[in-house]
């Protein structure tokens, strides 16, 4: 699936095309006004993590997504979905295709960390839906005090983020700086169009926050920990942040986890302050991510 002989640079990605086909098999069916599709991702929903999640399942609505099906037939039974969604940045282009190929309504619902964005993201998909959302003040309110915790947990240690662990990382280390916690790096690749209001946040509010890339040749060779002093601890939201920063206290999570909304970013919270608390085997856990085996780092 990942592989691609072509070297091209422009047009859409080998990912984007493979997310396309592996909904090519979908027919339309009677449509269910009670059931919802969640396209494109690898990994499901969290049930107590994904606010569309929890409003889906309050409002008595059936949230169909390809990782938990657990047969062909399961699959095949997302042609009767009455709305299509999508949160995944690569799974976009082929969500698309389907709501149009099954002729049913479609919705971008980007994982944002920002709280004004994902309000009026759950303003959509509740006007899509025809239901009330009367919780919204109480999962703004869970979700501002989770991230009070988490800064008075960490007490000010420096904390890496990369762009494995979750699809928005500028906007992770904006909402994290905002409020009070000390994010030093975050490490990607490329700076995604909508990150760019991010990005200028963070140039004005937070210049001393360094941006690496982890692709280029040198970072083979890049001493791992960087200059931080002995037994100073630091906090890496991702793999490849753990690896880089040769910590062993990470949130052990990619392609977000399976996190959406308010509900999101109170559970990031609560497992970054477990992750500094309860130290992980990195020699053990990063290779499964990085290279598909359990060979020593």
């Amino acid at each position: 699936c990942w592989m691609d002989p072509i070297m091209q640079k422009t047009g859409l990605t080998p990912e984007q095309k493979q997310r396309k086909a592996l909904y090519d098999p979908l027919t339309a069916l009677p449509p269910d006004p009670r059931a919802v599709n969640l396209l494109g991702g690898n990994l499901a929903a969290d049930p107590e993590g994904s606010d569309i999640a929890r409003l889906l399942a309050k409002n008595h609505f059936a949230l169909r997504e390809l990782p938990a099906c657990k047969s062909y037939d399961d699959f095949l039974a997302m042609g009767s979905g009455a709305l299509e969604l999508c949160t995944v940045p690569f799974g976009d282009y082929g969500a698309r295709q389907l709501a149009r190929r099954l002729q049913r309504p479609y919705l971008w619902l980007p994982c944002s960390w920002q709280f004004d964005q994902i309000a009026a993201d759950r303003k959509r998909l509740c006007a899509a839906l025809g239901i009330a959302d009367a919780v919204i003040a109480a999962d703004r309110a869970a979700a501002s005090a989770a991230l009070r915790r988490l800064a008075a947990t960490l007490g000010g240690t420096p904390v890496a983020i990369d762009a494995m662990a979750v699809f928005e990382p500028l906007g992770l280390a904006r909402l994290l700086i905002a409020h009070g916690v000390h994010v030093v790096r975050v490490y990607l690749d490329a700076i995604a169009a909508e990150e760019r209001s991010a990005f200028d946040w963070l140039r004005a509010h937070a210049p001393a926050l360094i941006l690496t890339a982890t692709t280029r040749p040198e970072m083979r060779i890049l001493r791992r920990g960087g200059e931080r002093p002995e037994g100073e601890k630091l906090l890496a939201v991702g793999p490849k942040a753990a690896y880089f920063e040769d910590t062993a206290h990470f949130v052990n999570t990619v392609d977000n986890g399976g996190l959406w909304g308010y509900a999101g970013i109170a559970a990031l919270a609560r497992q970054m302050g477990e992750a500094l608390a309860a130290p992980k085997d990195t020699r053990a856990l990063v290779p499964r991510k990085g290279w598909g085996c359990d060979c020593a780092l």
